[in-house]
């Protein structure tokens, strides 16, 4: 076994946890209601108005 060998199994490993991270992690609220730093929106400033 040549010095690469290990490296790459590293790699691989070090890439098949971030996977298994990614997949596993509780999935946050999407849209706002949380600490997104976003404004509430005011639903009379929401309609589309006509301009004049």
């Amino acid at each position: 076994m040549n010095w690469q060998s290990p490296i790459a199994l590293i790699i691989v490993a070090v890439t098949l946890v971030a996977f298994i991270y990614t997949i596993a992690r509780p999935r946050k609220k999407s849209g706002c209601g949380s600490s997104c730093g976003c404004a509430k929106a005011n639903p009379a400033q929401t309609s589309i108005r006509k301009r004049d």
